[in-house]
């Protein structure tokens, strides 16, 4: 068995190899047949700022409440530490402020309050995609570029005093103007937000981050939720729903089109991979796929290939590696074939994962690793035999959709 191992040197360390980690599992769970890359291109322009272990909206503001409340101390020797023990405190306060079962506070299940991954690390690219931070680097060059600012501040203060005698001013005055270099205008925390904070959004609050969406990305199909359609959003079940939209742009309706449509495609080839899983296992669940797959196989048949253009995916995804192509490309060919070949279809997955996990972790070259696959694994299947395969992160945008319009809807006059 492969392990990972590492010296914990700092929480910032910590933080960044636990990114990885995650990629790992994310790779594990929804990726075993290595098309993340395209999922993960084409929810990068359909939803940006966003990622699938993100939870809640007031994340946007929090952190940045966080990282000012830290910077006005003066104390940059400790801001790991102080960072850290910030965040662990406001799992304690969110927890305690917002009761509800599933209230998607990060680490809110934990006994500690510490969770692996720290919210600052979960939002950071958000942050800077909506232009609510205006700094480009990671939190570690981040808190290097304070550290450096202010040490040079100190030294020119010296050499002022030096040559002019005491200088006013002070260091709080400096870090509150560096701050809002860093920042954009956000609104200040509530009153006593270190003890009554919640994870809902105030009006102002949800104001603030629509605008920073809607402005920093304005083409996405994110922007065009929040600024035409939020309430009816609210209720899609997928991206598919956008589809039926009329006001939907011509740019947004073919990637979304692209989107849904490689979704509905490549499921199959997850379908068969647990079923050859499946199969493989003793008392395996293989029996309850076929019906399954028999769905997917009728729904392939009427595809509408016409519509279809593998280059258009490509020109989208201009990151794919040349084997996933093949590997997307080899698919397509099996399902557009007029009739089905087992024994092609079979050659081409255990090749794809042999290829990505090697002898020792593929599934489909050994028993006994199979016959601890007991779930279904890169997809959901319903009762109803339908399956959930990639949704681009449509799970988390809903979430921050609902967040954001029951911050707006506060927005009541009182006599």
């Amino acid at each position: 068995m492969n392990q990972l191992g590492w010296i914990d040197f700092s929480p910032t360390h910590r933080n960044k190899v636990m990114l990885v980690m995650d990629m790992f599992k994310e790779q594990g769970v929804i990726d075993e047949l290595g098309l993340g890359t395209i999922r993960d291109s084409l929810s990068d322009i359909l939803f940006p700022g966003t990622s699938t272990i993100q939870t809640r909206a007031k994340y946007f503001l929090l952190i940045p409440w966080i990282l000012q409340d830290i910077e006005s101390r003066n104390r940059l020797d400790r801001f790991n530490s102080d960072l850290e023990e910030s965040e662990i405190f406001f799992v304690k306060v969110l927890r305690k402020n917002s009761p509800e079962v599933n209230n998607g506070v990060i680490g809110r299940t934990l006994p500690n309050a510490n969770p692996q991954r720290k919210p600052s690390s979960i939002y950071w690219n958000g942050l800077r995609t909506y232009d609510i931070l205006k700094f480009k680097g990671s939190i570690s060059d981040y808190i290097n570029h304070l550290r450096y600012y202010y040490t040079q501040k100190q030294k020119e203060k010296k050499q002022m005093a030096d040559a002019y005698g005491n200088v006013a001013g002070d260091d709080r005055d400096s870090n509150h103007l560096y701050q809002q270099h860093l920042w954009s205008q956000l609104p200040p925390p509530p009153a006593n937000w270190k003890e009554k904070l919640t994870i809902d959004l105030s009006e102002e609050e949800a104001k603030f981050l629509k605008e920073r969406i809607i402005r920093s990305n304005s083409t996405s199909l994110w922007s065009f939720a929040l600024s035409n359609i939020p309430d009816t959003a609210k209720s899609f079940s997928s991206i598919a729903d956008f589809l039926a939209v009329d006001t939907l742009p011509e740019h947004l309706k073919e990637l979304v089109k692209l989107a849904a449509d490689f979704n509905s495609i490549m499921q199959g080839a997850l379908i068969r991979y647990n079923f050859l899983i499946q199969s493989s296992r003793e008392s395996g669940r293989a029996k309850e796929l076929q019906p399954v797959w028999k769905n997917y196989w009728n729904e392939i048949k009427s595809f509408n290939w016409n519509n279809w253009d593998t280059n258009k995916l490509w020109k989208y995804c201009p990151y794919t590696n040349i084997p996933t192509k093949r590997f997307v490309e080899s698919w397509i060919e099996i399902v557009t074939a007029e009739t089905f070949n087992e024994a092609k279809a079979t050659q081409l997955i255990k090749a794809r994962e042999l290829s990505l996990k090697g002898i020792r972790r593929a599934r489909l070259q050994d028993k006994a690793i199979a016959q601890k696959q007991e779930s279904f694994t890169g997809i959901s299947v319903y009762e109803d035999e339908s399956v959930s395969y990639l949704n681009y992160r449509w799970n988390t945008v809903r979430v921050f959709l609902n967040d954001i319009q029951k911050g707006l809807a506060k927005n009541v006059t009182t006599p």
